[in-house]
């Protein structure tokens, strides 16, 4: 079922199923759920190198983006550690500080200019307070967030660099279009030089 009404506020068939098969992943809702959660989404923009979320602020909006990407970094002594990247039809922020709302401890920052959908946290609650469902969802998708942030620095810690290179390439063969060299040379541990050997090795099996 397509509510037309969302159409004025950006919101694409396209994108409206992206978002409903996202939410489904974790908990299926009922089309009135749905569309009741779905309202209170707002669309924002970012420019490429702003911040969505910095460190050490509280998490008070999750975004889900329609256009552009993401990294989500820890800074440390002037120097960016990457943890991770976000693409178009993807949720970004850091979760755990959205539902705990605690300070966060990384950061996330547009690599290219961005287009999202927000969900504010007290909007979220309120949601939470009048439906379970929307509850267990929530509680779903912070279950997921726990497991795969812990599943992520076991694989990257245990993992080859090279293996952590087709793993990357594998979930997002489109990465080497979208990201820096140097970025992903980062997110690997490892250095641009290091990266380029290990694509040419690759390449030449």
């Amino acid at each position: 079922m397509y509510n037309f009404e969302f159409e004025n506020r950006g919101f694409s068939g396209q994108l409206i199923a992206d978002i409903r098969k996202n939410w489904d992943f974790f908990f299926p809702l009922s089309d009135e759920e749905f569309y009741i959660k779905l309202s209170k989404l707002k669309q924002t923009s970012f420019k490429k190198n702003e911040y969505l979320l910095k460190k050490g602020e509280i998490c008070k909006e999750y975004f889900f983006l329609s256009k552009g990407a993401v990294k989500y970094i820890e800074e440390k002594n002037d120097r960016e550690y990457i943890i991770d990247f976000n693409f178009e039809g993807e949720w970004s922020g850091d979760y755990i500080s959205y539902m705990m709302q605690n300070p966060s401890n990384l950061a996330v920052k547009a690599i290219e200019n961005v287009e999202v959908f927000t969900l504010h946290i007290e909007d979220s609650r309120s949601l939470c307070k009048e439906n379970i469902n929307f509850e267990r969802l929530e509680m779903n998708i912070l279950r997921e967030a726990f497991a795969q942030s812990l599943n992520q620095l076991v694989q990257l810690k245990s993992n080859t660099p090279e293996e952590n290179y087709l793993q990357l390439i594998n979930n997002r063969p489109f990465i080497f279009n979208r990201v820096r060299i140097l970025d992903i040379a980062t997110y690997l541990g490892i250095t641009p030089q290091s990266l380029s050997r290990i694509r040419r090795r690759v390449a030449n099996k």
